[in-house]
């Protein structure tokens, strides 16, 4: 329920202060979208941010960008616990436009991993 609350929330922001709120429907994103984002994060606040982060960025329209997201589907034979989770960063790393941006990411994961390893960070 934590997770409902949070994207209402964010999606009223997102109507109130968005660039482009102009374009949205007055009954964006509705209850219907809320509730499958609430199904694709499996209870992880991370895969709900990540995907408010995506959608409020203000270069887009933010109902192009959910339809996006409500289209995601993890491969069928990838039966893990996060595969949701997966599928969204790897839409989302394929869209990084500079090629800078993409090798600090990767340094980033590189010494996050090396970490959780090391010395079970996580």
């Amino acid at each position: 329920m934590d997770i409902w609350k949070f994207l209402e929330t964010e999606f009223k922001e997102i109507c109130c202060v968005h660039p482009l709120t102009k374009y949205l429907s007055r009954d964006w994103p509705g209850q219907t979208a809320i509730s499958l984002l609430v199904e694709l994060s499996s209870g992880h606040f991370i895969y709900a941010s990540t995907v408010i982060r995506y959608i409020q960025s203000p270069k887009h329209q933010s109902d192009d960008r959910l339809k996006v997201i409500l289209r995601l589907r993890p491969p069928h034979d990838q039966d893990q616990p996060y595969a949701q989770l997966d599928t969204l960063y790897y839409f989302v790393l394929q869209g990084v436009e500079s090629p800078g941006q993409l090798e600090k990411i990767c340094l980033l994961f590189g010494i996050l991993y090396f970490l959780s390893h090391k010395i079970g960070f996580f």
